[in-house]
């Protein structure tokens, strides 16, 4: 059954193997009803093998009803008899998990190649595992096995990497998570006394095999996670199994250095020995990583948000998926606001044409009742400023001439022969004739400022 071009449920076709995962085999598949490649986990257990078989179907259960791009995501869960077709009486001879098929590495292969990692590209890897896992505990489900094995690093074809969850096989869910009327769901597997999951990996109330595992468990294990992120080395990790447990019930882990203390503060209260003193869950967590780190996103409260800040010692739990990536922490107003208030550059030039389009009718308006309205007065002064002036005759009939050129087609009247005191102010007092005497201050009528409707250049 398990070899290339074998055809399992009548739909797919495995390709090539792809390794193990666990007790599994994983092997690349094609859809044949729609040509997609996929992945298909699959598990040929022992007769008498049943605790296997139930966390093999608890991975299935649990993984497909996390929808979170940070959650590997799952497709289909098939009963396979021998010769690979579905069976839906009896003992399975096998059971495939069909999932989505990634490309990269896991977070445990990158740590093995380069240890360390700088500070900006620990947080940018530990926040979408740890947003998978809020949203995992919100639903009810306590992961019990995080472990650098079980992030895979995920690149798409345009080359992003997405931190993605794995291996939902020992998970701990609520009662209206894993059964329902229609599906009853995988039975518990958690026993007194036995350890569930990696031991290096562990917290101390799973080292001490205890049944009450709740979220605070996982905050254990990711810290550890962010720990070697940080330090490119597990804490606790020993040769010995005895010294490994030793380690996670009694061992302060070392602070590494070069971490900064808010960061560090994190870090140490997620690996805090009693599960009171941790944080409550994975959204908690999150949030506190990315203040500390200086960051923050539309969720959390404080003055880039319009969530009212809380006090500090309280951590406000998130309204719901936090954010992958978020922006640096600035003083300028989120983006989302900006793009709000800001119009488009279609609406500005919209207006500004429609603008352009007003203010020229009514200078033009303006400008016609000017010129049917005050023609031989304008004349009129215009004459006088020329006559008037001491400037040489050139300068003073050119002045006039610019300005008696508007009225031309008004008729001639006697008013523009008069006397320099009896003239009003205009645009050639100050523009045309610097030299002319001005009247006397009491003879004078009030200033009043040259416009763009008068300007003889408009």
């Amino acid at each position: 059954m398990l070899e290339e071009g074998a055809l399992l449920a009548r739909k797919y076709r495995l390709t090539r193997p792809a390794g193990f995962g666990g007790m599994a085999q994983l092997w690349v598949a094609t859809n044949e009803a729609t040509g997609a490649e996929v992945c298909v986990k699959i598990l040929v257990p022992d007769k008498s093998d049943d605790e296997s078989v139930e966390r093999f179907r608890r991975e299935a259960y649990a993984a497909a009803r996390l929808s979170h791009r940070a959650i590997v995501r799952i497709f289909d869960l098939v009963e396979l008899g021998p010769s690979g077709e579905t069976t839906t009486s009896g003992k399975p001879a096998a059971l495939a998990i069909v999932m989505e098929l990634l490309h990269g590495e896991t977070l445990g292969d990158l740590l093995m190649k380069r240890g360390k990692l700088p500070l900006d590209e620990a947080v940018d890897l530990a926040v979408p595992f740890l947003s998978a896992l809020a949203h995992a505990h919100r639903a009810g489900v306590v992961h019990r096995d995080l472990k650098p094995d079980n992030v895979f690093l995920a690149v798409d074809p345009d080359g992003h990497v997405i931190p993605k969850v794995l291996d939902f096989g020992v998970s701990k869910m609520a009662p209206e998570v894993g059964r329902s009327s229609l599906t009853p769901g995988p039975a518990p597997v958690t026993l007194d006394g036995i350890m569930l999951g990696t031991p290096s990996y562990m917290s101390p109330e799973q080292a001490r095999g205890s049944r009450n595992i709740d979220a605070r468990s996982d905050v254990f294990s990711a810290g550890i996670l962010v720990y070697m992120l940080l330090a490119g080395r597990n804490p606790f990790e020993s040769e010995h199994f005895h010294s490994v447990v030793s380690a996670i019930l009694n061992l302060e882990p070392p602070r590494p250095s070069g971490v900064p203390d808010a960061i560090w503060d994190v870090v140490a209260r997620c690996l805090a020995k009693d599960p009171e003193a941790r944080f409550a869950d994975a959204t908690e967590l999150g949030i506190a990583l990315r203040r500390a780190a200086g960051r923050t996103s539309i969720t959390d409260s404080g003055p880039q948000s319009g969530i009212p800040s809380m006090p500090k010692a309280i951590v406000p739990p998130l309204g719901g998926d936090s954010i992958v990536t978020v922006p640096p922490v600035s003083g300028a107003e989120r983006p989302e606001e900006e793009a709000i208030v800001a119009a488009s550059p279609r609406q500005r030039r919209s207006v500004a044409i429609v603008g352009v389009v007003v203010a020229a009718a009514v200078v033009l308006t303006v400008a016609a009742m000017v010129r049917s309205a005050g023609g031989p007065e304008r004349g009129r002064v215009a004459t006088t400023s020329a006559a008037g002036s001491g400037a040489p005759p050139g300068v003073g009939s050119s002045a006039a001439s610019s300005l008696s050129a508007p009225s031309s087609a008004s008729p001639p009247s006697s008013a523009s022969v008069g006397s320099s005191s009896d003239a009003r102010p205009s645009a050639t007092d100050d523009a045309g004739a610097a030299k002319a005497t001005r009247p006397a201050p009491k003879a004078r009528a009030p200033h009043v400022e040259p416009s763009i409707v008068r300007d003889p250049g408009f």
